[in-house]
């Protein structure tokens, strides 16, 4: 019996010291990435500065309401997870444009996605209430549905994470009803249920 447990631990150490070891040099090869992407982190937000004045360029250029909302979004995308400051600005100017075309397609996709940068700003009352501003009519195919309850959900996410004791149920309850009604209209196949 004594010798049965002698090699039951022999085999677990011999195990623990090869995930040990060949874990390591994975996590090594990981961290040499890392530092090789670190490295190129100017490079990285020289093509992004590019990118944007390229954008900029052709929004001086542009002449019909479409391509400049259109710019509007592209540019939006470049700063959201770039400087939020200025993604803030471009996703209003998007949401302008969007209303003076009476376009309540790009109206709703604009209000979507101030709502998320009103959540990453912490106005967790103001994405709500622009968020239950959309008339669900304006979103009327599947995947349109999807990201306004998949926004809704992202809202009382993060607000739940900030908010008092007293208030958690509340947003949790808030966040599992829209999840289920995404759920409710996302086939069952898919990726995202």
């Amino acid at each position: 019996m004594k010798n049965l447990k002698r090699i039951f631990i022999a085999i677990c150490l011999y195990f623990c010291c090869l995930t040990f070891i060949f874990g390591s040099s994975k996590i090594d090869y990981l961290l040499l990435q890392l530092d090789d992407a670190i490295k190129m982190e100017a490079e990285y937000d020289r093509q992004k500065e590019e990118r944007i004045a390229r954008l900029k360029g052709q929004l001086k250029e542009a002449v019909s309401d479409e391509d400049i909302y259109h710019l509007y979004s592209q540019l939006f995308g470049e700063y959201e997870a770039y400087i939020c400051d200025s993604a803030m600005v471009y996703v209003k100017l998007h949401l302008q444009m969007a209303e003076k075309n009476h376009n309540t397609y790009w109206i709703s996709e604009c209000k979507m996605r101030l709502a998320r940068m009103y959540a990453v700003f912490a106005r967790f009352s103001d994405a709500e209430k622009l968020l239950l501003s959309i008339p669900l009519s304006n979103l009327p195919t599947v995947p349109q549905l999807a990201a306004y309850y998949n926004r809704l959900v992202e809202v009382y996410t993060y607000w739940n994470e900030n908010a008092s004791d007293e208030e958690v149920d509340r947003f949790i309850q808030l966040k599992n009803k829209y999840l289920d009604l995404l759920l409710t209209i996302l086939p069952k196949d898919s990726y995202d249920y």
